[in-house]
């Protein structure tokens, strides 16, 4: 699992918006995870 994004991260530690774009078009499987403060993503890019 690799952690793209959570609410507390800084601004300049967010992933530009292609970056993410990229991973979308790639993974094969996403998921979001909610927890009580942060929303997690996962994907599986195997």
């Amino acid at each position: 699992m690799m952690k793209l994004y959570t609410k507390k991260s800084l601004s300049k530690e967010q992933p530009r918006p292609e970056i993410i774009q990229y991973l979308l078009n790639y993974s094969k499987q996403m998921r979001v995870i909610k927890t009580n403060k942060n929303d997690y993503i996962e994907l599986h890019l195997n």
